[in-house]
């Protein structure tokens, strides 16, 4: 009889004790096939994979696929997304995860498309539908879903009765809605959300524009929670309120690092905030090229909000404001160290309704504000965009945004909008700012980095071939560090 190892027995009562304690080996199911993807999602117990290859793409089936009370990572195998397609072929939705027992699940690595939400009137979501299950989706492509019926919801995305969902480097992409839609691309109901370089286009809550019903092109956070957007974009979505992302009740939400150009709207054709209750802010964004056919061509505010280190630029509207609101008991609304440039309106345009005297403090604007409470140190100046034409708002050397902000009105991660740290001290900018210690902090979405000159070496003059330093070398190093060379 052969001897088992002693490393095979280790292994075995390994096993064994995982198994009597609930932790059995999790069980790779690899699928080919729809027929197979639907086996799969059924036969799966928590903690399965299950991985889908190309092969079979798309993959189909009506109705659509689902799960329910268990735990899976559900993945394409070659870890691009436009490998492997989940298609309803308009007939259905395409994927359904319920119940407290799929907390956990991971989507990743698919595209969801082609799904088709039903034509009840509020029906709710076409492509993912997530009720009750923390639920992480990454890597993903979601695009063309459709819901039909009238005041339909989510056509993306959209989950309710969830305690974190979190979704990373997913593409919302030409998710449509039928007449007084909401959110297109995602629609969330009291789900605390982190969306982390996510990226939200095309998407239509409703294609005319005519009245007042759609809210949230890309995106429509409603009720109640906390939810994140950073590094992502928003662009070319289409609402009456809020056609990049419309907050609503009492959600709490911040922007940070993001992209909001090209959205169109009646109203917040960039960011729309209702209802008095909750908070908002928005950092270290740029707000560019959006289109309100009435008003508020930028954010349209109706509870308080915090504006800071944002360019906000080429945005139009038929009104005057580029921040603006028609609720009679606002909030404060608080701009600080933001560019506002560029701008147009049929008729005179300002950087904010002076109702309830929102603050704007050491901001480059195009137009005077000077309303009390507060706001001040403002420039009407040009912000000297790099290259404005072809979306470069960076500012030029020279530029009045550089060292002129306010160090103490900052807050979040020391970050812009490129990721550069912020509190850059540029060499050859005067500081015009405030910071209590340290450098000062710069004007808009963007923090003027100093260029690492290629001279800063030993042979600093360069005055040999090969290189032999001399004490030339240590007077021409004084000269560039003085300069600014690291």
């Amino acid at each position: 009889m052969r001897t088992i190892p002693t490393l095979t027995r280790s292994a075995a009562l390994a096993a064994a004790i995982l198994a009597a304690c609930g932790h059995a080996r999790a069980t790779e199911h690899i699928v080919s096939s729809s027929g197979q993807l639907s086996i799969a999602l059924a036969s799966a117990v928590t903690g399965d994979i299950i991985t889908i290859l190309p092969s079979g793409s798309p993959y189909t089936q009506f109705p659509g696929f689902a799960f329910s009370e268990k735990r899976l990572t559900v993945r394409g195998s070659t870890g691009n997304a436009a490998d492997v397609v989940l298609d309803g072929a308009a007939l259905d939705r395409v994927l359904m995860i319920s119940g407290a027992g799929a907390d956990g699940s991971v989507i990743r690595d698919v595209t969801i498309q082609n799904g088709r939400g039903p034509a009840t009137a509020n029906a709710s979501g076409a492509g993912i539908h997530i009720s009750n299950a923390d639920v992480a989706i990454e890597s993903c492509i979601i695009r063309n879903n459709h819901v039909p019926a009238t005041d339909g919801n989510g056509a993306g995305l959209y989950a309710t009765g969830v305690s974190i969902l979190t979704v990373r480097g997913t593409v919302f992409e030409g998710n449509t809605l039928g007449a007084g839609g909401d959110g297109a691309g995602v629609h969330l109901v009291s789900c605390p959300t982190a969306f982390v370089d996510c990226h939200f286009l095309d998407n239509i809550a409703e294609a005319t524009l005519t009245n007042e019903d759609s809210l949230g092109g890309g995106a429509y956070i409603d009720g109640v929670g906390n939810t994140t957007f950073s590094r992502c974009t928003f662009a070319g979505n289409k609402a009456e309120f809020g056609g990049g992302l419309l907050v609503s009740v009492s959600a709490t939400v911040t922007v940070d690092a993001c992209r909001l150009e090209g959205n169109t709207a009646r109203y917040g054709a960039g960011l729309a905030l209702t209802s008095i209750a909750g908070t908002a802010s928005i950092r270290n964004s740029l707000i560019v090229g959006n289109t309100a056919l009435v008003n508020d061509c930028a954010i349209r505010a109706d509870r308080p909000l915090t504006v800071v280190n944002c360019t906000i630029t080429g945005n139009t509207a038929t009104g005057n404001y580029i921040i603006g609101s028609a609720a009679a008991d606002r909030r404060v609304v608080v701009v600080d160290n933001s560019v506002i440039w560029g701008n147009t309106a049929s008729g005179g345009i300002s950087p904010i309704t002076t109702t309830n005297a929102p603050i704007i403090r050491r901001c480059l604007v195009q137009t005077a504000y000077t309303v009390a409470n507060g706001s001040g140190f403002n420039t009407v100046a040009n912000p000297m965009f790099a290259n404005a034409g072809a979306g470069d708002y960076r500012p030029l050397a020279g530029s009045p945004a550089i060292d002129a902000g306010d160090t103490l009105l900052y807050f979040g991660s020391l970050a812009d909008y490129d990721g550069n740290p912020r509190g850059v001290d540029f060499a050859s900018a005067p500081n015009t700012g405030v910071a209590p210690f340290g450098p000062v902090i710069d004007i808009g979405a963007f923090e003027a980095q100093n260029q690492v000159s290629s001279a800063c070496y030993a042979n600093c003059d360069q005055s040999t071939t090969p290189p032999v330093l001399n004490v030339a070398d240590f007077g021409c190093f004084l000269t560039k560090y003085a300069a600014g060379c690291p």
